[in-house]
């Protein structure tokens, strides 16, 4: 496998993907401004794909760079101001290349929104969903949020549905649903331990998607 991109170099999501990576003996490159010469790349060119936890404008530039090079990209990057921003970005890119984006790469998390999909139509229920994640997240709610939001409206459009979000600690994320039935409460939850989860879903991503023709990609298209 030719070195993977990493996009970033001091971020907290980064050190992980890059312990993953030297645990399975992949070879990585990073992209940014303030990683030492020899260990970064200014194009992707001679990179098997990139995964990218970074920002909004930074992945927006790095998505041109994976254009030009052809070669995958695999997003988990939160934060964008306007969910159409997201599809239309990712939309055209994905005409050229492979992309994956997702607001959460674990397993765990693609089986909750899974379970609550099977639950059925929710209406006339209260829903409470919860976010609770490290305090120096800037997003609130989380794009984890809004992907399990959107997977209950998808069967309930017009959801009674409240938020209740928390910015505490080193807490890596926990989520959780809770639907008031009248005479009983349902309540599924999902609780990170180690942020490896993250990086060893998006390595799973890049790994599939260098199979793949163009297309814009999900998690649940890997874990079917």
């Amino acid at each position: 496998m030719k070195p993977v991109v990493v996009v970033g170099y001091r971020g907290r999501m980064v050190k992980v993907i890059v312990e993953v990576l030297q645990a399975q003996k992949l070879p990585y490159f990073f992209w940014s401004e303030t990683a030492p010469a020899d260990e970064k790349v200014e194009n992707f060119l001679a990179c098997s794909g990139v995964i990218d936890f970074s920002s909004p404008e930074r992945s927006k530039k790095g998505l041109l760079l994976a254009m030009a090079a052809k070669v995958p990209y695999v997003c988990g990057t939160t934060g964008w101001t306007a969910p159409d921003t997201i599809e239309n970005i990712f939309a055209a890119a994905s005409k050229k290349i492979p992309v994956v984006y997702d607001s959460n790469f674990s397993l765990g998390i693609e089986m909750l929104s899974r379970s609550v999909e099977a639950w059925g139509s929710l209406a006339g229920h209260k829903v409470i969903l919860t976010d609770v994640h490290h305090r120096h997240k800037k997003d609130s709610p989380s794009g984890t949020a809004k992907k399990i939001e959107a997977r209950l409206r998808q069967l309930t459009p017009q959801l009674d549905l409240e938020f209740r979000d928390y910015r505490i600690g080193e807490n890596a994320g926990e989520h959780s649903v809770m639907v008031d039935l009248g005479e009983e409460v349902l309540e599924i939850s999902h609780r990170v331990f180690d942020r490896k989860v993250f990086a060893k879903g998006a390595l799973k991503a890049l790994k599939w998607s260098l199979a793949k023709p163009p297309g814009l990609y999900r998690m649940k298209d890997i874990l079917t």
